[in-house]
């Protein structure tokens, strides 16, 4: 709430203090309802997990918290399978349908569920007809329901919100590496351009590769999959020149920066091989050497390396990269 005092001092020395209120517009907030059997059941949250075409939209309340680790807590929610043919929701009306159409809901694997306070005898029924218009709102999406049960009951209402965002889908193969024993496919990467990180007269470029099967929770953090990190010096302001980039700790140009920590930070070259959230492989790489080729924006890597572990190491990458900029 914004005040505002205006004092006018008048001529008889009464002091009149004026004060004028206000009220801030209300900070919008997920909201919808549910009705089924005769029950009203609320809905605070939304949670959409992408599987190739397929979006996964899960509809529940603030007694039950859902992440990427499974469900938690009572209440009653929607579990919608839409088919799409995009990484996100579009505006439309969709069906549910048993022919597997884009823009449909499938219905064999939609349901209705409510889940006691007891943790036992969770009630579950399938959706069978009906449909869920998507509109797009000034805070997420607008969501209108209205379905019929596989037992005939009618289950209506809406939500509008945003929702949490799960991408469940490998990303596209654009390389290769091989650590030891294990092979892994690689996606498009990122670059940060550091400028001079530890030279004034270099320029640091680290490049970081993931694994086609990288995921995150939902804090954003990785939670399984493979980082695999280059750094290479250059005397080159706008890209690593082409060439071959020895392994050393030395900062020389033309060179990738061996594996090694400062202070409470990974540098140079190494790699992160997450299990689950918490439980890492890692290892820094000191020995080896990187050959590159570029055309604009497209890098061509291939590379040979030895890590502290003794694993040899071995790879590609074909791609461009996502470059994020630092301010230093």
């Amino acid at each position: 709430m914004k005040r505002h005092l205006i004092f006018f001092c008048l001529s008889s020395i009464i002091l009149i203090a004026i004060c004028s209120c206000k009220k801030d517009d209300p900070i919008p907030k997920n909201d919808g309802s549910l009705y089924y059997q005769g029950n009203c059941y609320l809905l605070k949250q939304a949670r959409l997990l992408r599987q190739n075409n397929q979006l996964q939209m899960t509809f529940y309340p603030s007694s039950i918290s859902i992440t990427e680790l499974g469900i938690k807590g009572n209440g009653a929610l929607l579990k919608l399978e839409f088919n799409c043919d995009s990484t996100h929701l579009k505006q439309s009306i969709y069906a549910v349908e048993d022919s597997g159409n884009l823009y449909t809901i499938t219905v064999d694997k939609s349901f209705f569920t409510i889940i006691p306070e007891s943790g036992t005898d969770t009630f579950s029924v399938a959706i069978a007809s009906g449909q869920c218009a998507v509109t797009q709102s000034d805070w997420g999406n607008d969501y209108t329901f209205a379905f019929l049960t596989s037992g005939g009951d009618s289950i209506v209402g809406n939500y509008k919100g945003k929702y949490i965002y799960n991408n469940d889908t490998d990303g596209e193969k654009v390389g290769n590496v091989t650590i030891g024993s294990k092979s892994f496919d690689l996606q498009r990467g990122d670059l940060i351009p550091w400028q001079h990180a530890f030279d004034t007269t270099l320029y640091y470029y680290e490049f970081f590769m993931y694994s086609t099967n990288l995921r995150y929770a939902d804090s954003g953090k990785i939670r399984s999959g493979l980082m695999f990190i280059i750094g290479l010096h250059s005397s080159n302001a706008n890209a690593p020149t082409d060439g071959k980039y020895p392994v050393t700790f030395l900062y020389k140009d033309s060179t990738a920066l061996f594996g090694n920590r400062k202070g409470i930070y990974d540098w140079g070259c190494y790699w992160y091989n997450y299990l689950t959230s918490t439980a890492i492989e890692k290892a820094f790489i000191t020995e080896g050497e990187v050959t590159l080729q570029h055309t604009d924006s497209l890098y061509h890597f291939t590379f040979t390396f030895k890590d502290q572990l003794g694993n040899n190491i071995q790879g590609e990458y074909n791609s461009d990269f996502n470059i994020i900029t630092i301010s230093q």
